[in-house]
C-alpha cells in the first residue's frame, strides 16, 4: 500500500468512536498528511456514527490545523482517486470547480 501510494479512506469519527484510535489527536491522519500520502476524507455509516462529510472535514481541519486550501485540494484529489471512469471524473471536476467558484466570494483564495 505505502509503496504503491494507494489512497487511504479516512473516516476519523468512525475510527475514534469505534476505538480503533484513542482520539482525534492520535489519529494516523497526521502522519500520512505529513508524508503527503494520498488520502480521501469519508464518512462511515452515518446512521451509527452520526457524522456528515462536512463534519469529518471540520474535525480534520480543526484537529490538524488545515486551512481552506488544504481542504479544497484534498477534495479535488478525491475525484482523481475515485474508481469513476475518465468521463465521469471530467464531469465531477467541472461541477466541483463550478461550485468552488461560487464560494470564492465567501471564503479565502484557493
Amino acid at each position: 500500500m505505502l509503496e504503491n501510494r494507494i489512497p487511504l479512506e479516512i473516516c476519523i469519527s468512525s475510527n475514534v468512536i469505534s476505538g480503533s484510535v484513542s482520539g482525534y489527536d492520535g489519529h494516523h491522519f497526521n502522519k500520512f498528511w505529513g508524508d503527503q500520502y494520498p488520502m480521501v476524507i469519508c464518512t462511515d455509516d452515518t446512521v451509527i456514527f452520526n457524522s456528515s462529510i462536512s463534519n469529518e472535514y471540520c474535525i480534520i481541519a480543526r484537529t490538524f490545523d488545515l486551512n481552506t486550501a488544504d481542504l479544497v485540494n484534498m477534495s479535488r484529489q478525491s475525484i482523481e482517486y475515485s474508481f469513476a471512469s475518465d468521463g465521469i471524473k471530467k464531469v465531477l471536476r467541472e461541477r466541483f470547480e463550478q461550485k468552488l467558484s461560487g464560494l470564492n466570494n465567501h471564503t479565502t483564495n484557493f
